[in-house]
């Protein structure tokens, strides 16, 4: 499995559709997403994207996807200013509208999904992410997977045909993490962090190496073995991009195995406490006690004789 699969899994992601919807020139939605990561592509129009932390609104247009990697109450809009619109909650269950007869020349159309965590998403990966990730139309490759598979994604939506509601969510979570991606690649070029560390492959290979056992006192022999490198090279090279070295991060991960209950109990942030606040590397071990717990519970018990 490989790094980021895993992760994901680890934080225990689930998505909910929130369907194509439609906006009038007077119209608002309300997005009640305190506790998800969230994206919401724009099919049709231009809309503008409100919330607490930005500044000021983010304008979207065809083609533009807004990542949401911080659960938080929002309103889309095709208006800059709120003020006089009807604003109304976006709702899972909604009936899903025929846009081919309602969609007026100056509405608006936006899919969007929400991706909840059952378990907290306490991994540094998450942590470093912006609050607000806009892939722009006019600078992803018109023959790429991502815009690809949005025209296809939009398609499905649009028509809903037999075994519609199948694609539609496999493709939106191919969208999801093709956006995740793009994140890791993007944020790995600020400096020493998780995701810089991944865009190496001898260095993702060995983080990979402890993700998946993080129990085995790994050595750097056996880290750079297996990665192919010298052990100066993984050393130097693990350090500069990740910023600790191969030992420090496999002491971590089994000091987060053997003391997890006790750790996780004197290190949960209080309710309403930012984890963003939290030393980098309390940040990873806490990270590592989640893989470690999720991991634990997919092997099966011994049998017994």
């Amino acid at each position: 499995m490989d790094v980021l699969t895993d992760l994901l899994r680890a934080a225990g992601v689930r998505r909910r559709l929130l369907n194509l919807r439609r906006l009038t020139p007077r119209s608002a939605l309300a997005f009640p997403c305190e506790k998800s990561m969230g994206l919401h592509v724009v099919t049709r129009g231009a809309v503008f994207l409100h919330a607490s932390a930005l500044p000021q609104p983010l304008a979207l247009r065809t083609g533009d996807i807004a990542v949401m990697a911080r659960g938080c109450h929002h309103v889309v809009s095709t208006q800059a200013e709120l003020g006089g619109l009807e604003i109304e909650p976006c709702l899972i269950s909604a009936r899903h509208e025929s846009l081919s007869e309602l969609v007026a020349a100056d509405d608006s159309t936006v899919i969007g999904g929400a991706y909840q965590f059952w378990n907290d998403p306490i991994h540094p990966f998450f942590q470093q992410m912006p609050a607000w990730f806009v892939a722009r139309a006019d600078s992803t490759p018109r023959l790429g997977a991502l815009s690809m598979t949005l025209s296809i994604l939009d398609e499905e939506v649009r028509k809903r045909e037999l075994g519609s509601e199948t694609i539609v969510h496999a493709l939106l979570d191919v969208v999801f993490t093709l956006l995740l991606r793009e994140m890791v690649e993007r944020e790995g070029q600020s400096g020493a962090s998780w995701s810089h560390g991944v865009r190496d492959p001898q260095v993702r290979s060995a983080v990979a190496l402890m993700h998946d056992d993080c129990a085995h006192p790994w050595t750097l022999e056996e880290l750079a073995e297996r990665a192919g490198l010298s052990r100066t090279s993984l050393a130097v090279r693990f350090r500069e991009v990740m910023g600790d070295t191969p030992a420090e991060l496999s002491a971590l991960g089994a000091h987060a195995t053997r003391n997890e209950p006790a750790q996780r109990d004197r290190q949960a942030p209080r309710p309403g406490r930012d984890r963003g606040r939290l030393p980098r590397r309390v940040q990873l071990l806490q990270g590592l006690q989640t893989l470690c717990r999720r991991c634990a519970a997919r092997v099966p018990p011994p049998r017994r004789s």
